[in-house]
Formats: structure tokens, sequence, C-alpha cells
């Protein structure tokens, strides 16, 4: 009886933590392209071309999102975080954490990061779904 409750709650886990580490990141990212294709449609009174064109600026602002977070994941941007806590440790003179250099600093991040390796996918997934809204009102209009 136990092992099925502790089965249970690790699927519990499991299925929270995916939601929260990807899901979530669906949703905002989703929410931003929604914006921007709305506000572009908006702008040129919601016709079809521009339906068409708002979805396909809204699938490369996702795209984008997916690459920096891509580029961020593996540790690109480790060094200018690293200089940036030193530089407010240094304007607020106080130590929040100790760090001896980059390498101690990129190590620790590199541990976190063995978690959330897929983030990337929730924010191309949602580029994915508007490039696909593209691609339909483009087959409509054009064939």
């Amino acid at each position: 009886m136990k092992k099925e409750n502790l089965e249970n709650q690790y699927y519990k886990d499991l299925i929270k933590d995916f939601f929260f580490k990807y899901g979530l990141r669906f949703i905002v990212i989703s929410v931003i392209e929604i914006i921007i294709l709305i506000s572009y449609a908006w702008y040129y009174n919601f016709g079809a071309v521009a339906i068409m064109n708002g979805s396909c600026i809204a699938g490369f602002v996702g795209a984008i999102v997916s690459g920096l977070s891509f580029v961020t994941n593996h540790g690109f941007f480790d060094i200018f975080a690293y200089n940036g806590i030193r530089f407010i440790n240094f304007v607020k003179q106080y130590k929040c954490k100790n760090f001896y250099g980059t390498y101690e600093y990129t190590k620790s991040k590199e541990f976190k990061r063995r978690e959330t390796r897929l983030i990337p996918l929730s924010y191309l997934s949602s580029a994915v779904l508007f490039f696909i809204i593209y691609f339909i009102y483009y087959l409509v209009l054009f064939f």
C-alpha cells in the first residue's frame, strides 16, 4: 500500500514540476504572442493578411526567445551575470554570495541547469503553433 502511495506522489510531483517548469512558460509566451498578433492585426484593421503577418511576427518572437533561452541555458551569459553580481556587491558594500571566480559561478549554475534543459522547447512549441496559424492562412488565401 505504501509503495502505491509513493508512486502516486511521484507522478503528482512530476506533473506539478512539468507544469511549473514548462507549462507556465508556454502560457506566458503564448499570451505575449497573442498580444503581438492582436496588436498587429488591430493596427491593420483585422484583415486576413494582417492576421497572417501578425502570426508570423509572433512566431518569430517565440523563436527568438527560444533561441535566447537555449543560449542562456548553455551558460553563454554567465560571465555577464557574474560581473553584474560583483558590481552590485561593490556598490552596495555587502556580500550576498562569495564566489572565487567565474569558473565556480559557472559550475554552480551548471548544476541548476541540468533540471531545466528542456525549457527552450516550451517557447519553441508556442512559436510552432503560431507558424502553423501562419501557414494555414497562407494556404487559404493564396491557393
